[in-house]
């Protein structure tokens, strides 16, 4: 669960820094094909700015899944497993 955690910690981490960094580009849509009106073109108006929050969205899913197992991981590396993810023995009977 230790490693497990750490996992998810690093992706979080290398998603984030992947998503935020880098040099900033800027595209011009020189023509674009109609929709049904279903689904958008995807075409932002020009000096719209994209929202931060799909930016994040991934990095804050592995920090949920992450804390927890590293918190688990690191309980279990300091204090023992507990009682509970040990198997159940029947005490033993008395020989006659």
């Amino acid at each position: 669960m230790l490693l497990i955690g750490l996992g998810f910690l690093a992706g979080a981490y290398f998603s984030y820094v992947d998503q935020n960094t880098g040099p900033e580009v800027s595209a011009t849509v020189s023509s674009c094909s109609g929709s049904n009106g279903r689904f958008s073109s995807g075409v932002r108006e020009p000096g719209s700015s994209v929202a931060r929050s799909s930016a994040v969205r991934v990095p804050i899913i592995f920090l949920v899944f992450g804390l927890p197992a590293l918190f688990i991981g690191a309980r279990a590396l300091l204090f023992g497993a507990p009682q509970s993810w040990t198997p159940r023995r029947t005490p033993r009977q008395p020989a006659v």
